[in-house]
């Protein structure tokens, strides 16, 4: 593991076996044979799940029997704590685990996987009202050193003429607002917070609101980017209007008043995990109501 180049954030630490939050098991000390000699490890296991859904869109596509087997693949999702560190680098090395093994064959020869550059852990916090009041805290970088993050909130409705969920929103560009910090230079966890103007709306017209984070990088040149950075956040909150007034929308999947809805990447009780990174309509982190 080890800490992105780009960025000044909080220490990475040495990986332990703890540090793989959703592990299935942990195993004990066991020796991996390498050409310099045995080496003593602990191996972290995790139950390995089939691709249902490729097969599924193979087989939409008019596939065969035999390129839908072809297509399906076995996979883990591994949840990783890398606490205040932001954005660091991961190398797992990984082996075939069976435990019910005789003594010395439980692992098999490691295969070195690619660098991967983990994303961290959001908190996304609603709170209705004339506007909705958004923040959004988590690990982050020195923006002394580098470009602070770009943060934005901006309201959606849904297009009832495409069917198509994930395609079917369009922006509402005049409630774009950049959510603004006052600890970001001071913190490694800093709070980000706006306010998102609700515009006056067709009763029962369906409204999300998305939240985009975008990475600053500095610019090779002298003349500064014209579009954002890498994504490394994104999430969206449905929102209900209130009963009795088609005009505001004051809660959030069927709260009204005073209620918060909770979009975060951490573990805890109540929650919803989206787990499935990489796919349309899937996002990081749960929901909690709050």
């Amino acid at each position: 593991m080890g800490r992105d180049p780009i960025h000044r954030s909080a220490p990475v630490v040495a990986p332990t076996a703890d540090m793989f939050t959703n592990a299935v098991r942990q195993s004990g000390k066991l020796s991996l044979h390498t050409p310099s000699g045995s080496l003593d490890v602990t191996v972290v296991g995790f139950a390995p799940q089939f691709d249902t859904e490729e097969v599924e869109e193979r087989r939409g596509m008019g596939g065969t029997d035999e390129t839908e087997k072809r297509g399906g693949r076995w996979f883990c999702d591994l949840d990783i704590d890398t606490g205040d560190a932001c954005l660091p680098f991961v190398r797992l090395a990984l082996v075939r685990y069976q435990p019910d093994s005789i003594p010395g064959a439980e692992i098999s020869q490691v295969v070195l996987a690619d660098l991967v550059r983990t994303l961290p852990d959001r908190e996304l916090i609603v709170t209705p009202g004339e506007s909705l009041s958004v923040s959004v805290t988590g690990p982050s970088w020195d923006p002394t050193g580098s470009p602070a993050p770009r943060i934005t909130a901006t309201l959606q409705r849904r297009n009832s003429v495409v069917e198509d969920e994930d395609l079917g929103w369009v922006t509402l560009e005049d409630t774009a607002t950049v959510l603004t910090s006052i600890d970001a230079e001071s913190s490694r966890t800093p709070f980000y917070t706006g306010q998102v103007p609700i515009p006056p709306v067709r009763r029962g017209e369906p409204l999300r609101l998305m939240v985009i984070e975008t990475e600053g990088v500095r610019a090779n040149g002298l003349t500064p980017p014209t579009t954002p950075g890498p994504v490394i956040y994104c999430d969206t909150v449905n929102l209900s209007p209130k009963r009795g007034n088609p005009d505001r929308h004051d809660g959030h999947d069927g709260h009204d008043g005073g209620g918060q809805d909770r979009h975060g990447g951490h573990d805890g009780g109540g929650q919803d995990r989206h787990d499935r990174h990489g796919r349309p309509g899937h996002h990081g982190g749960g929901f909690r109501r709050g």
